[in-house]
């Protein structure tokens, strides 16, 4: 009796300890979680809208009533890959069946329809429409943050042939309030859920992952293509962009993802190319081999309208 007794204290014990030991790891293990849960309440998708006078009134009243939604398909993809350079050009600047090749969507538009696929992280629409501005406490929520353009120098510093051009694309480098963030351009289609991007190692900003400039699926093209990158702000990262840009021909006028790529590929930096399964341009989807790679693999997540 005494033995039965004693196992049965022994028992209890180890179910005490055993309890015990699962409280603390459960604890230690929900501090970690809410760590991490903090780190990620810093994690965003940015785009930008610089106003040329494009966004009327009437076109943001119609996006805040919910009335007007922009079908954004894929008919720029159907421009046969075959036709010549300065055809395809022409088309760019004068339309193509309803619209201009490269067009980007109005950002509110863009927002519904990315809500549409439930990101977990915040949309981020740098801008400097006053519509957008004035407008933003009655549009922000916890999806939808409007934030004024931070560097408005960056505008004309480098490009004179055009009233702006991409370069200010590179102020996100500049985010710092950021940990992650994630760059849409507004010719962007998203087919698919795209939040694990989030999880892809940006080595505290000296690492970049961004889309291929080409269709090469073998062998695959070295350039880079800005549309969709996935970074973690860094104000070193970002002067020295700057200072890459001062070292770089005055002819340039060439955007941002010339001095990106420049700038990563140098040492100390490190460039990530996406998968042509998760991002490409939109006429690529006429190459065989990108039909072949949908049907195996199913629809490309984020298709880029891009000339």
């Amino acid at each position: 009796m005494d033995g039965a007794a004693r196992h049965l204290r022994i028992a209890g014990a180890a179910v005490v300890v055993l309890f015990i030991h699962t409280w603390v790891q459960q604890g230690a293990l929900g501090k970690r979680l809410n760590f991490v849960q903090e780190k990620r309440q810093r994690f965003a998708y940015v785009t930008m809208w610089l106003d040329l006078g494009q966004l009327t009134h009437e076109e943001l009243t119609h996006n805040v009533m919910n009335q007007h939604d922009e079908d954004f398909t894929d008919r720029v993809g159907h421009v046969p890959s075959a036709w010549p350079h300065w055809l395809r050009m022409f088309l760019a600047e004068h339309g193509f069946p309803g619209r201009r090749l490269g067009a980007n969507q109005a950002p509110l538009s863009f927002y519904r329809q990315f809500q549409r696929l439930l990101p977990a992280y915040p949309l981020v629409i740098l801008t400097n429409s006053s519509l957008l501005l004035n407008s933003a406490a009655a549009l922000q929520n916890n999806s939808l943050h409007i934030r004024p353009f931070p560097h408005p120098h960056l505008v004309h510093a480098h490009c004179f042939a055009k009233p702006f051009n991409g370069l200010d694309k590179l102020t996100i480098f500049d985010l710092e309030e950021y940990d992650k963030l994630v760059w849409l351009d507004l010719d962007l289609e998203i087919t698919q859920n795209i939040d694990y991007l989030f999880d892809l190692d940006t080595a505290n900003g000296s690492q970049i992952h961004v889309a291929r400039n080409d269709c090469h699926l073998w062998p695959p093209a070295n350039g880079v293509n800005s549309g969709l990158m996935v970074l973690s702000p860094n104000r070193k990262v970002y002067t020295d962009l700057l200072m890459q840009l001062d070292h770089m021909p005055w002819n340039l006028c060439q955007r941002d993802q010339e001095v990106i790529d420049e700038l990563f590929r140098s040492t100390g930096y490190v460039l990530r190319f996406l998968s042509g399964r998760i991002v490409a341009f939109a006429f690529c989807r006429q190459h065989l081999s990108f039909r072949v790679l949908e049907w195996a693999f199913g629809p490309l997540r984020v298709l880029h309208h891009t000339r």
